[in-house]
């Protein structure tokens, strides 16, 4: 995977499990990224747009599960960030 371009994905499967369909894939964009959800799935794939060192902005293809993960990845950092700074005490 570390010889591939950009935007693959490979390795992703359906899986029913108990009437629930798991979705894991393996995307490649600056390092490989691994993901797994119950809620996305790869399709509709779109094209992004990425900074390279020597051709300045590449378009790569973006699964939507990917999509959906960097839509909502600040607000997980954020909450993470706040309980870290206040503790909760039971």
């Amino acid at each position: 995977m570390l010889k591939k371009s950009r935007g693959t994905y490979y390795d992703h499967c359906v899986t029913n499990i108990r009437y629930t369909n798991i979705v894991a894939i393996t995307w490649k964009d600056t390092n490989n990224l691994n993901l797994l959800s119950t809620f996305a799935a790869i399709e509709p794939v779109t094209k992004i747009s990425r900074y390279d060192r020597k051709l300045k902005r590449v378009e790569v293809d973006c699964p939507h599960i990917i999509k959906v993960y960097n839509t909502h990845m600040g607000s997980v950092d954020l909450l993470d960030g706040l309980l870290g700074s206040h503790k909760i005490k039971i």
